[in-house]
């Protein structure tokens, strides 16, 4: 009989640990199979994806939009006149419209830029994500846009407003081609 009892003396003793574990096990939040604990999971860096036109690309359509995009969204206060630039040939700033829509960064050029002339986009390494994670590195993609057209049109003198008989047209021609009748 003293057997019995020493064996349910440890099997009590055994179940007294058991519950203790599993007491502190649910009070610390442990076990795995409950709920996500409540710090932010690290995930990746904000990186830079693409480019619309791709770097390098000539022959670019002056009114065109510029384009960065970002593997997340980009937080839009990140995104400023010195984070987010566009360059002239001469290194000079081209005043643009910014804009941030989720992982996309465009720069619209509100009178479109000048024909066959070199563009460097510069995007600083303090632009963040959503998150607060930085690019880290800056970015610099290049462009060039297409040589500047003329649409000839022609207009019956006649037909002109303050057009009078008397009036003698002055017309000139640059070294283009290009004729200009006044």
């Amino acid at each position: 009989m003293f057997g019995f009892s020493l064996e349910l003396l440890t099997m009590f003793r055994r179940i007294s640990m058991l519950t203790a574990c599993a007491v502190l096990l649910a009070a610390c939040g442990g076990g795995g199979g409950g709920t996500a604990s409540s710090s932010p999971q690290p995930g990746p860096a904000l990186a830079f994806a693409a480019s619309t036109p791709a770097d390098g690309t000539t022959a670019v359509a002056r009114n065109t939009t510029f384009s960065a995009s970002f593997n997340r969204a980009v937080a839009p206060a990140s995104v400023t006149a010195s984070s987010a630039r566009l360059l002239g040939p001469e290194g000079n700033a081209i005043p643009v419209a910014v804009s941030v829509s989720g992982s996309d960064i465009g720069f619209t050029a509100p009178l479109g830029l000048p024909g066959n002339t070199a563009y460097r986009v510069e995007l600083a390494a303090s632009i963040a994500d959503t998150r607060g994670s930085t690019l880290g590195n800056a970015v610099s993609r290049t462009f060039t846009t297409a040589a500047q057209s003329w649409q000839a049109t022609a207009t019956e003198m006649s037909s002109l407003t303050y057009w009078s008989g008397r009036t003698s047209p002055l017309v000139r021609a640059d070294r283009d081609g290009n004729v200009m009748v006044v």
